[in-house]
């Protein structure tokens, strides 16, 4: 018994430092993820412990495979390695969270570490902010003087969209602490309040528009009487007036958000007349504009994909014939996950893919697992925007959370 409970012990220890790594210090995320495998994989060895594979986990492994295959069928098979290295988490921690005695887990414990984990991030992302103000000419009328809070510079270690998602996270670990007494009711607030603006100031558009519609999901659950639900809206107008506020005091966001919404009405009214029309050295929503409609094209050309390794070259051909030379030296992706499977792995792979979501999805909602539902429905909407699975950032972070929140104990965990 005391070897049982010493050695969950250790497990949730590597859990936990394994959460830390991938908010706090994603550089020695690899470092976590070997501690993290070898030890789960010495125990089960030792204590003989059985091995289950969850019919759900199977789609991690089998999207692993299919970039195999894509790698194969690539004439440029330069990356291969680099392909098997960044992809192999899809098959690592499927295999390691069918090992089983995850059902013991210390749910308090890992809310605990993703939310302190969040808050200590964003704290540093302030302190960078302040380096950068007193470092930069904040009088420069382009940035603005509170520039310096917001995008990138908020989110120095990874990419504004993946640091939404991290952020939405600590707000389901809130809920989730204070739902079941592990947190006070005030410190909930500040703690909801805080992870909400940062989400704001992070200016990732997926980010944002995703908050927005699980706050009105929330807001509608649980608006059993109008003083809940004047709340609740009283809640989402603030967070508004925030991004109001945001709009008109950094012209810099000003500018790039009326931007985004001239470009993408030109696109709609003519979407080749504005490919041939738009600046040969674009920046901002055009270049998102851009992938899409290229990428959309050249699977038009070929449902059957141009390999992993191809994909990139056939790309940029494309890129040049419409004489946009700059871009091709950046060699951009897709921006859009779904448009990245089907331009590199064909039509089918991506039915495979989307299949594969939508079962997590409807697993979650029958299940009522609250926290798998909305990663899962956090993923596929961010993938519309971004190509998520290109980044170690998005790689580990949804799919350990994903394999972890297939293992949570249900009731302890239901949000709605």
């Amino acid at each position: 018994m005391i070897s049982a409970i010493k050695k969950e012990s250790i497990i949730e220890k590597l859990i936990l430092f394994f959460i830390i790594s991938i908010f706090c210090i994603p550089k020695i995320t690899a470092i976590a993820g070997i501690l993290f495998f070898s030890s789960f994989l010495y125990i089960s060895i030792k204590k003989k412990l059985t091995f289950r594979l969850n019919r759900e986990l199977l789609f991690f492994i089998v999207l692993y495979l299919l970039y195999i295959i894509g790698m194969l069928m690539s004439n440029d098979q330069s990356n291969f390695k680099h392909i098997i290295e960044s992809k192999i988490v899809f098959l690592i921690l499927p295999l390691v969270f069918s090992i089983g005695y995850h059902k013991s887990y210390n749910h308090k414990n890992i809310h605990l570490s993703i939310v302190l984990s969040i808050i200590a991030y964003s704290i540093y992302g302030i302190y960078n902010g302040l380096l950068w103000y007193f470092d930069n000419d904040i009088s420069n009328p382009y940035f603005g003087t509170y520039y310096c809070f917001t995008r990138g510079i908020l989110s120095p270690l990874t990419h504004p969209s993946y640091d939404a998602a991290y952020v939405f996270l600590g707000v389901l670990s809130t809920l989730s602490l204070y739902k079941n007494g592990h947190l006070k009711k005030y410190i909930s607030i500040l703690i909801l309040i805080f992870l909400s603006l940062k989400i704001m100031l992070l200016f990732s558009f997926s980010g944002i528009l995703f908050y927005f519609i699980f706050l009105l999901i929330m807001v509608f659950w649980y608006a059993k009487n109008k003083w809940n639900l004047m709340a609740g809206f009283s809640i989402l107008s603030l967070l508004f007036l925030c991004i109001f506020f945001l709009l008109n005091n950094v012209p810099m966001l000003k500018t790039d958000f009326n931007n985004a919404k001239n470009h993408s009405i030109s696109y709609i009214s003519d979407p080749q007349g504005f490919i041939e029309k738009s600046d040969k050295n674009p920046n901002g929503t055009v270049i998102r504009i851009i992938m899409w409609k290229v990428s959309y094209d050249l699977i038009k050309e070929n449902p059957l994909g141009y390999g992993v390794g191809d994909a990139m070259h056939v790309t940029n051909s494309k890129l040049k014939k419409y004489g946009f030379d700059e871009m091709v030296k950046h060699d951009l992706n897709p921006h859009n996950q779904y448009l990245q499977i089907g331009l590199e792995l064909g039509v089918f792979p991506l039915l495979i893919f989307i299949f594969g979501c939508v079962y997590l999805l409807v697993n979650a909602w029958k299940s009522k697992n609250h926290f798998l539902l909305f990663i899962v429905l956090n993923f596929i909407f961010n993938c519309c925007f971004e190509s998520m699975l290109q980044r170690q950032s998005g790689i580990v972070f949804y799919t350990f959370f994903i394999c972890l929140f297939l293992q949570w104990n249900v009731k302890e965990n239901r949000l709605l």
